[in-house]
């Protein structure tokens, strides 16, 4: 066995000594001129390498013995230096003679070079020299690391040798003031080279006649299983002399140590991650660049991923520290490079290292010294090799000895895997399916949406592999954002699979803190802004990108909520829970449609078949009016349990449906054939064919199985089977336990813990559940092909089967314990963001059994969901602590409540006969507990549901019951809601002076409560009354004013907004148009800051009426279609109708007949649709004047027609009036302005007023 480690350190070891101090000479020997003969031999290959371990055996080993023979030994080798140690021995030599020993070695090392300094090969003559530097002093040594171990030597004689070597010139000894007193005078010839070091120019014969070679005991043999200790048995067992490969040498510089133990512990955690990743740990120096980390990945054991791996060592080593209390001193920095080198031993036959040599060494370890603390610099050659990382580009920097700038980038982290699980070669058939895939994506390289791909096939058929095919072929044709969105298998939160995008999108992960989450968020979300703005890509016009932009910043904070990330004060804080709803839906929209802007979109929706309802509708909103973007969704489902298939229901979106069927005979050996890579026996490849039918997954994990199991062996060529009898699983469940069930016992228990967390999980969590460390073993079980690494610290199971299979596995009452545990770990890890937790410990502990836990996980998620307005994941929730609370006759209570909670949500999405089944189910319940409050509430929940559905008698019944229990109990608050709902009830009779006398009494309750939020909405009514109904505007104005302060005062946006609408309904109603157009534009801008697309069409709408009124007629037309363009979107067919109606009405005015009509038509349609009266009297008399302005002599009698269906007075009055235009009949003119002066004294309209005069106008004109 090589002498890889000193003997001292073994000895020591062995004596279980692990630090200490002796006197000692030392010496710095430094060869220049190996670093360009290893570049140019590296070019030779395999013979090059040869020549050079030949030169480096010949030289060093030389070296090495000429250190030994005089009594010291190597301590640490580094590239083409070395440092060696000689312990003073005062027992067999003084002092004096000692050191002539050393020097006389010093001189024996020049001697080798000047023999051999000049090395010819059949490439060329290589010069080689040497450097000498000497000290004394003392050295400390120690032995460090809990597991694997380290040694280190240092201290004052350490460094002080290689300060004298930096005096040297090539060919020179150099010596520094402690060894000159040391030295007998009159032995040595030397000259000052600098105040306190010397360069020694001979040794006199006398003084070497003196000495000879000291008598020094036999070193016994190194134990192999002490060196394993410091080194990895790929290194103890290498057997060639060395190579030229690709390698990553890492060089750390750290500082910031002040005793031993932390010392040992920063050793720890650097062996640990370097064992983890399966990188080489070379040693610990100490010198003139302080304290030294040296290490690298792909030598002598090479992986493919080699940077990938180097580089998260280097961010988990960073990571663990936080740790570790005692380090919070340490600072580190590091220089990474990757290129071709010469990995082999260095030294002699007494003692030697595994080693890198070459430029790319040299560079990383000049990269560690131009780095600040904290930073990583890596070269180019690192960076162009992977695409996982994200880097800072420093530009080109100097180094020492480099003569041009070297590229130089700091690592920043690692990159979110937004995409699904990597795929590696070629895929196996289903070329058609991916040509009918890549037929239909055309429309997306033209700017256009593209619609929706549905991929059908049961379980492991292929369906993501299909997809990554497809990314990858799109790849090649264009630059595309492919966005990964998985459904959550099991707890189908709202918005999961865009939630789940988000997060790896903007790189939040638990690990984190909540600063450098939110720093994260900032950066990306900026750069996104940035990016929009300066974009060249879209064919969408400047202004409608610069929507998109402002669009962006004013939802920052919706975004940022769906991540679990919030401001104070900002909007998403403001909102109500309707609006965080809808605000939420249009954010994320908004959000992908920008990133359309940069590059084609396509978003997959992975295991379609579990989406949750908040996502469909956000897929409903996501396809509507996104004609000119260049998006695509594609997503995989699995078929039905009856073999149906599902889909999304979206309507107007053009879809593909692809179903996966088997694989073919030949294509499973194909696939069979990549999987052994190597080819298959006939006999093994129908094998496969019979027991896997030709499912992919199913094949893959068979292939798998036979190997781990040696069923199979590689003989002739070919896979054959070789077991001489075959008990296989009978089923994939069956193949994929017995998979499991082979791995050690402490790794499969890790693989079954993961399933219970899911089938995505978090390794810091993981680690909690188990109460251990289990960084190591999660590479195992990932080498073993059990799941895949998304992000650090962050892994998902290969296949969804898999995580099933390790679930199914367990035992209930297991399962039941896990559950627990995962939970409580939950509550441990995720404590400071416990809110966006609920859902999920919810679930662990109702599959835990742990009936309280999950009683009040399952109130609170539900009580979030319900205020987020994610409607039907409240009503699971509540149905579930329902579920839980049956039978706790302690708890009705709550479950009494749950009910009214759920009834809350029935009757606000509609659902009016299970509403009332859970108003009469909490009613009874309360009333067997005497509990008249939530007897009150019931009674108020079914009144609203009567008063929702227009049942108005059976309403004021229950209202009048619920008045009556609050009166009993003095429940003021009880009392005020009620009457607001009765006045509501007498409003829609149109009995208003009830209507005000009941809104009176309900205002008069809110004011001794001081409720605000009641007075605002009680007065606002009140003003609405005196407007619409009573026609007294100015007594409107008094209430509604009294209502805006309140509101201001309360800072409630949303009532403002509404009342400022209402204001300026009422100045427009009188003709005064500026202060109308204030109070819309006011109202407007809180509507757009609070993200509500209704009440911004509205009042939209409303500023388009009044540009019309003025004859403003093409701003009016833009600000319509600006209304239209979002109630197409939202589907509101009540304002869409008005806001048609007010555009044809313009073209009208602009004698665009035509485009009038069709319009008119449009908009008539949708009034009838809806029963809408006012805008069906509009469109018809429309369509009656534009038949007549086109000649069509039947329009009047359309208008008698009409006239003869009705008896309201406004309609009456218009059909006269337009008559009157059309045929200056008298009588109707005078019918007409009798009308407008009645209504005109009831309710001053402008309208009314403006017509009056024009029929007054035309009677004068005819007297």
């Amino acid at each position: 066995m090589r002498n890889l480690i000193p003997h001292f350190i073994q000895e020591q070891y062995q004596k279980q000594s692990y630090e200490g101090h002796f006197d000692a000479l030392t010496m710095f020997v430094d060869v220049s001129g190996f670093t360009p003969m290893t570049q140019t031999l590296m070019k030779e290959g395999t013979e090059g390498a040869e020549i050079l371990a030949e030169i480096l055996n010949t030289v060093f080993d030389q070296m090495v013995n000429a250190v030994y023979e005089r009594g010291g030994f190597i301590s640490v080798f580094a590239g083409d230096a070395f440092t060696a140690v000689f312990p003073l021995q005062r027992d067999l030599l003084p002092d004096t003679t000692f050191v002539l020993q050393v020097l006389v070695c010093g001189e024996k090392i020049q001697a080798i070079f000047r023999r051999h300094g000049i090395q010819k090969t059949r490439f060329g003559d290589f010069t080689l020299r040497v450097k000498v530097g000497i000290s004394c002093g003392d050295v400390h040594w120690g032995i460090v690391g809990k597991e694997d171990k380290a040694y280190f030597f240092r201290g004052e004689a350490i460094d002080a040798c290689a300060a004298s070597e930096h005096h040297a010139d090539k060919g020179d000894i150099i010596f520094d003031e402690r060894v000159f007193q040391l030295i007998q005078p009159g032995t040595i010839e030397s000259d000052l080279v600098a105040e306190g070091w010397y360069h020694l120019r001979k040794i006199r014969s006398s003084a070497l006649r003196q000495i000879s070679l000291p008598k020094l005991p036999r070193r016994p043999r190194l134990s192999k299983s002490i060196v394993s200790r410091f080194l990895p048995d790929a290194v103890i067992n290498f057997k060639e002399l060395g190579e030229f490969r690709p390698v990553v040498p890492i060089f750390i510089s750290f500082d910031g140590i002040s005793t031993i133990q932390e010392l040992d512990d920063w050793t720890t955690i650097v062996l640990k991650n370097i064992k983890t990743f399966s990188g080489y740990f070379n040693h610990l120096d100490f010198g003139d660049k302080g304290g030294v980390v040296i290490c690298g990945f792909g030598a002598p054991v090479v992986y493919e991923d080699m940077i990938d791996r180097a580089l998260d060592f280097l961010l988990s080593l960073q990571k663990n520290l936080q740790g570790f209390r005692n380090l919070t001193n340490l600072r580190f920095r590091t220089g990474v490079t990757y290129g071709i080198a010469y990995a082999g031993i260095a030294g002699g036959q007494k003692r030697c290292e595994y080693t890198f040599y070459g430029e790319v060494v040299n560079l990383s370890a000049r990269f560690m010294m131009k780095a600040d603390w904290g930073e990583f610099f890596v070269s180019k050659a690192v960076v162009d090799k992977t695409t996982k990382f994200n880097f800072d580009d420093k530009g080109e920097l100097s180094y020492k000895g480099i003569a041009e700038p070297v590229p130089t980038y700091k690592l920043i982290r690692r990159k979110s895997r937004i995409m699904q699980q990597v795929f590696t070669g070629k895929m196996i058939g289903r070329r058609e399916e991916l040509q009918q895939l890549q037929d239909v994506m055309s429309p997306l390289f033209e700017h256009q949406f593209t619609g929706l791909a549905y991929i059908f096939g049961e379980a492991g058929m292929g369906k993501s592999r299909l997809a990554y095919a497809l990314q990858e072929e799109l790849a090649k044709r264009a630059t595309i954002n492919w966005f990964n969105c998985p459904a959550d298998q099991i707890l189908r939160k709202p918005f999961n699979p865009f939630t789940t995008f988000l997060t790896r999108y903007f790189e939040q992960w638990t690990e984190n803190t909540e600063a450098e989450n939110k720093a994260r968020f900032e950066e990306k979300y900026t750069t996104l802004i940035e990016q929009c703005r300066e974009t060249k890509n879209s064919a969408l016009p400047p202004g409608k990108i610069d929507e998109h932009v402002k669009e962006l910043i004013r939802t920052k904070s919706i975004i940022g909520a769906q991540i679990g990330l919030f401001w104070s004060e900002s909007l998403w804080v403001q909102l109500d829970a309707k609006g965080k709803y809808e605000n939420t839906l249009y954010a994320i929209k908004n959000f992908f449609l920008a990133q359309s802007l940069l590059k084609p979109v396509v978003i997959e929706l992975e295991d379609g078949h579990w989406i949750d309802s908040d996502s469909l509708a956000l897929l409903e909103v996501l396809t509507r009016n996104v004609a000119d973007y260049p998006i695509f969704l594609i997503t995989t489902l699995r078929y039905n349990d009856d073999g149906s298939k599902m889909t999304f229901g979206l309507k107007g979106v053009k879809t593909l449906e692809i179903d996966l069927n088997y694989l073919s005979a030949e294509d499973v050996r194909l696939y069979a054939e990549a999987e052994f890579k190597g080819r298959i026996s006939n006999e093994l490849h129908a094998l496969l064919v019979e027991r896997t039918r030709g499912n992919p997954f199913y094949v893959q994990q068979m292939a798998l199985y036979f190997v781990e199991n040696t069923i199979v062996a590689l003989q002739q060529g070919r896979w054959q089977l070789i077991a001489e009898t075959l008990e296989l699983p009978d089923t994939i469940n069956a193949v994929l336990i017995a998979r499991i069930d082979r791995l050690a016992q402490q790794v499969k228990e890790l693989v079954k813990v993961a399933a219970v967390i899911g089938r995505e999980f978090d390794v810091l969590l993981l680690s909690a559940v188990l109460k251990r460390d289990v960084v190591y073993q999660v590479k195992v079980v990932e080498e073993n092909q059990i799941w895949d690494e998304l992000q650090e610290l962050q892994y998902i199971f290969k296949h969804a089967l898999i995580r099933d299979t390790a679930y199914q596995m367990q035992l209930r009452a297991r399962l039941r314990e896990l559950h627990q545990l995962t939970a409580e770990a939950m509550e441990s890890v995720y404590a400071e963001k416990l809110a966006e937790r609920y859902a999920d410990l919810a679930f662990h502990y109702e599959k835990a059994e742990i009936k309280d836990k999950a009683i009040n996980y399952l109130q609170k998620a539900g009580d979030q969901a319900k205020e987020r307005y994610q409607n039907q994941q409240a009503l699971d929730f509540y149905e579930r602590l329902l579920t839980n609370l049956k039978g706790l006759e302690d708890l009705s209570d709550l479950a009494i409540a749950t009910l009214l909670k759920k009834g809350e949500v029935l009757n606000l999405i509609g659902e009016w006969k299970e509403c009332q089944r859970i108003c009469e189910e909490a009613f009874h319940l309360a009333e067997t507990r005497s509990d008249k409050r939530l007897m009150g509430q019931a009674k108020l929940l079914a009144g609203v549901i009567f008063q929702r559905t227009g049942g108005y008698d059976n309403a004021m019944m229950y209202f009048n019951q619920a008045l009556e229990l609050f009166e009993v109990i003095k429940d003021r608050e009880g009392m005020g809601h009620v009457l607001k709902e009765m006045g509501i009830v007498y409003d829609y009779q149109g009995d208003f002076d009830m209507a005000m006398k009941y809104y009176g009494k309900s205002l008069k309750i809110s004011e001794e409560l001081r409720d605000t939020l009641g007075i605002v909405k009680n007065t606002n009514n009140i003003g609405i009354i005196y407007y619409e109904i009573k026609g007294d505007y100015d007594a409107a104005m008094t209430w509604w004013q009294k209502s805006l302060q309140t509101s201001k005062d309360l800072g409630e946006k949303l009532e403002r907004s509404r009342i400022l609408n209402n204001m300026g309904e009422c100045h427009r109603s009188q003709g005064h148009y500026e202060a109308a157009m204030a109070h819309y534009k006011k109202a407007l801008t809180i509507h757009e800051e609070l993200g509500d697309k209704l009440s911004i069409a509205i009042a939209l709408g409303n500023i388009a009426h009044i540009y019309r009124a003025k004859g403003n007629y093409d701003t009016a037309m833009g600000t319509y279609n600006r209304a239209i363009i979002i109630l197409r979107e939202l589907s509101n067919k009540y304002f869409l109708s008005e806001c048609l109606l007010g555009k044809a009405d313009v073209l009208f005015l602009l004698q665009r007949y035509e485009e009038a009509q069709a319009l008119n038509t449009e908009g008539l349609r949708i009034a009838e649709e809806i029963s809408r009266k006012e805008c069906m009297l509009q469109g018809n008399v429309l369509s009656a004047k534009i038949d007549f302005a086109l000649r069509k002599d039947e329009a009047p009698c359309c208008l008698e027609d009409m006239l003869q269906q009705t008896e309201d007075d406004v309609e009456v009055a218009t059909l006269h009036y337009e008559l009157w235009k059309m045929t200056h009949a008298r009588d109707h003119r005078q019918t007409a302005l009798k009308l407008y002066r009645i209504l005109y004294k009831t309710t001053p309209n402008i309208k009314y007023k403006i017509r009056m005069e024009e029929l007054q106008d035309s009677r004068n004109k005819d007297k």
